[in-house]
This record gives structure tokens, sequence and C-alpha cells, in this order.
């Protein structure tokens, strides 16, 4: 393809994945822009049972019962997978977000930092 054609109508690939970043530099290396969103542990557990178990948008994390094996499968299996492999995630990240840069669904710090990157290469 044309360079300046490249250059006049980019196409963005967006790529979300728990362990994008542990693949091989053969892979992370294609992206032009890495970000590793850091999470709790506690965080993560009322994410993933949410999904898993379906619950609807409107009801609050709060009145959200994570059951007990729930817990012990996430904590004791994902969890731990997850840490054995976080500091290579964040290693071939190029920006790494805090959980308070972006929580309550509060993504302005992430927006600006992805804007001015897409400037930058664009």
């Amino acid at each position: 393809m044309n360079p300046v054609a490249e250059k006049n109508n980019p196409i963005f690939v967006v790529v979300e994945g728990f362990l994008l970043f542990a693949l091989s530099n053969n892979v992370t290396s294609m992206f032009d822009i890495r970000v590793f969103l850091d999470s709790t542990q506690a965080r993560c557990r009322m994410q993933r049972f949410r999904r898993t178990s379906k619950v609807h948008p409107a009801v609050l994390d709060s009145q959200v019962i994570i059951t007990d094996k729930f817990s012990r499968w996430f904590d004791n299996l994902v969890w731990a997978e997850y840490l054995k492999r976080r500091d290579v995630q964040m290693a071939n990240a190029e920006k790494v977000f805090k959980p308070e840069e972006y929580q309550n669904n509060n993504f302005t710090i992430l927006d600006a930092y992805i804007c001015q990157r897409l400037k930058e290469i664009v």
C-alpha cells in the first residue's frame, strides 16, 4: 500500500487481552500504542464475576455477592497466573495506568494519552 495513502486513511485496530503483553515480542512489537490498565485483585474479581454470572449493568457492585467458590477459583487460579506474568506485561507496555487514573469509568487521563500518541503516529 502507498505510505501516503496509509497516513491519510489510517486503520486503527484495538486489541485487548488478559495476557497480551506476556506474548512474544514478535507480537507486541506490532502495536504502535501499548497501554496496560493495572488493577486490583478485588476489582478484577468483581469484573470477572459480573461477566461470568451475567450480572445486569444496573446492579451496583455493592449489591453483588460473589460466591466463595468463585472467589477461591479466581484467587487461586486466575489471579495467581496473572501475577506470574504481571511484571512482563508491564515491562512490555509503554504506559501503565494505575487504578486511580481511570476509576469510576473516568478515562480522561487515558483518553488524553491515547490522543497524544495518535497525533504522534498519524
